[in-house]
């Protein structure tokens, strides 16, 4: 996410800025999920290994 704010700021071109939002949009849907559980202090119910790899190359 940064490169690519890096880039705009650098070159002009605000293309770059819509993966920054699009990252920016997950962290705040995370962010909100989160604070929502901690919240209404709800248990975990399942969950799953993730290659944690495989998920910063999406970013």
């Amino acid at each position: 996410m940064t490169g690519h704010l890096d880039l705009a700021q650098e070159t002009g071109e605000i293309d770059h800025l819509d993966r920054v939002e699009s990252a920016l949009e997950r962290m705040e849907t995370i962010i909100e999920e989160t604070l929502l559980l901690a919240r209404e202090g709800q248990a975990v119910g399942e969950t799953m290994r993730t290659d944690l790899g495989s998920i910063v190359g999406l970013c």
